[in-house]
């Protein structure tokens, strides 16, 4: 009997261009089988060259608002862009940010600007735009993208894509088994594009969607860990003289100080031991088990 194993492929990143095709940020959401424009095969067949999709009054608009929208948030956040049109390849992994430079908080980020004529409809970050931004973030070593979308008469959505490593990574394994199955090796993609679909359906929930503040200021956040900090110290201070006061009761009932008294006594709990139950009847903790939702907040500093 034969074992027919599955084939390795390499990422993205590691790979050398054939006939000089890169997959650059804007066809990520496409080739994945997210994006609102265009499906894998038709993402296939223009970087092959086999489909030409000719610039439309719609394109050239989309462009000069972009153009009039980098300039408009230079004045209005007050951005500081240090290169325009900033490429990067990797392998066959290609970017261009629109900016590279400094936000209005003195953060080293992208800016990538977006033209949109249904701004007032977007109240999340577009799952194509996302993808682009982590594309980017991860080819260009960078932790933060800006994406500002505008619609040409000053209204403006600002959001902030983070790094995530994990994601990047997932993405570069794809687009580079992508590449070599259906770019180099021919193979055709298949009209659903249900393969490629079912691996990234779950996106929009795995993806954060990051707002930039209007409210909460670098004063709110320097307050909040000072608060923090505080909080820590005199909780530790409240544990010794707790640690203190048992000490002073041993194997008593409890201890009077003045007009205060402090009891220690014994208390017997009983608990489940979920992970034996899980173990030794799964199908039983499968029935019982309940699932609940909750929300932490959790802060994470930018390099």
């Amino acid at each position: 009997m034969t074992l027919i194993k599955k084939p390795k492929y390499m990422k993205a990143t590691e790979m050398k261009a054939h006939k000089g095709i890169t997959i650059g940020g804007s066809s990520i959401a496409a080739l994945l089988g997210v994006s609102e424009y265009e499906t894998p095969a038709q993402a296939i067949a223009r970087l092959k060259g086999e489909r030409v999709t000719p610039d439309n009054d719609a394109m050239l608009r989309g462009r000069i608002a972009e153009q009039f929208l980098m300039d408009y948030c230079q004045e209005k956040f007050g951005f500081n862009y240090i290169e325009k049109q900033k490429v990067v390849t990797i392998g066959v992994a290609h970017a261009t940010a629109d900016a590279f430079g400094f936000n209005d908080n003195g953060e080293l980020v992208l800016f990538e600007f977006k033209s949109s004529s249904y701004i007032k409809d977007i109240d999340q970050i577009p799952i194509q735009y996302q993808l682009q931004c982590i594309w980017y973030c991860g080819l260009f070593n960078i932790e933060k993208c800006e994406l500002l979308i505008g619609d040409g008469y000053f209204n403006v959505r600002r959001f902030a894509v983070l790094r995530d490593d994990e994601l990047f990574n997932s993405i570069d394994d794809k687009i580079g088994e992508i590449y070599q199955r259906h770019i180099i090796g021919n193979e055709p993609v298949p009209l659903s594009d249900k393969e490629i679909l079912n691996e990234f359906s779950n996106l929009k929930e795995t993806v954060p969607n990051i707002v930039t503040a209007e409210t909460i200021t670098t004063q709110d956040v320097q307050r909040y860990l000072e608060l923090k900090e505080q909080a820590k110290s005199i909780e530790n201070q409240i544990k010794e003289i707790e640690d203190k006061i048992k000490l002073e009761i041993k194997d008593n009932d409890g201890v009077q100080v003045g007009n205060t008294i402090f009891t220690w006594t014994p208390q017997t709990r009983e608990s489940l031991d979920t992970k034996k139950l899980k173990s030794e009847l799964p199908d039983v903790f499968e029935k019982y088990c309940k699932t609940s939702t909750y929300r932490v907040l959790r802060m994470k500093n930018l390099k």
